[in-house]
């Protein structure tokens, strides 16, 4: 079996346990209206060329201390090793934008979960395509009402065409005014 093979099976299960254990309690009530239907499969993309000065600003911001994440200002053997954070794959997920369906007939728009795998590190001077898509959307009805929850998948590979990591990302639409029965 080849690394890329094994990648992707890791994947798979992933994709499943958290749509299994997030979604398992949440048996759909409703069904995705047509809207919602047509963006099913639909993806967006963003290219990004990773620079060192990124990584280290990030890894500032959100307080990273590991030297394989901060010190490209060291030795020679620390710039070759640098990589980016673990967290840094959030950074792409703006490109769920173009996947999610805004409701405007509810106020709030929640990000409620993500679930990230990452396969290989991501290191300056590599070039990552973030591949956004719609996987499932249901309709609800929630202790604040009506509910809509989206999940979108996030696929990020590097210029060799290898999955770096993926990231399933879950958000939920609903009206802070109502109010309703059943479970969020």
């Amino acid at each position: 079996m080849t690394g890329h093979d094994k990648n992707e099976r890791e994947h798979e299960a992933s994709a499943a346990a958290i749509s299994g254990t997030q979604s398992g309690a949440e048996s759909p009530k409703g069904m995705a209206t047509g809207e919602d239907h047509n963006k099913m499969g639909r993806r967006t993309m963003l290219t990004r060329h990773i620079e060192t000065g990124a990584l280290l600003k990030f890894a500032r911001a959100t307080g990273e201390t590991g030297p394989m994440f901060t010190d490209a200002e060291g030795s020679q053997w620390e710039k070759e090793h640098l990589v980016a954070p673990p967290t840094y794959v959030a950074t792409f997920c703006e490109v769920l934008g173009g996947v999610f369906t805004q409701h405007p007939e509810y106020n709030m728009f929640l990000h409620s979960a993500d679930a990230v795998v990452n396969y290989e590190p991501i290191r300056p001077g590599d070039t990552i395509t973030a591949t956004a898509e719609l996987s499932d959307v249901v309709r609800k009805l929630g202790s604040r009402g009506p509910t809509i929850v989206q999940r979108g998948m996030v696929t990020l590979t590097n210029q060799y065409g290898r999955t770096v990591s993926t990231v399933e990302v879950e958000m939920r639409s609903f009206s802070t005014h109502a109010t309703g029965s059943g479970n969020d």
